[in-house]
């Protein structure tokens, strides 16, 4: 294999890596604010929070891969 393929495979990896990153991170978010706003009755708020603060913590991960791309 020669290096332009290999280097293909790093970024298809790196970039199929952060599009599963943000969808996990904001499927958590939605499950825990939901579970949270459900057992202390602050729905849809807990649900709101849990989705928001989920693609907030996708998008670091992704700006942090970003940035270990850019860097190499």
């Amino acid at each position: 294999m020669d290096q332009g393929t290999r280097d293909s495979f790093r970024t298809l990896g790196l970039l199929s890596g952060a599009t599963v990153t943000l969808a996990v991170t904001t499927a958590l978010g939605y499950w825990f604010g939901h579970w949270a706003g459900s057992r202390w009755d602050f729905e849809p708020w807990g649900t709101t929070a849990g989705v928001l603060l989920g693609l907030a913590a996708g998008f670091a991960q992704i700006w942090d891969i970003y940035r270990r791309y850019i860097g190499r």
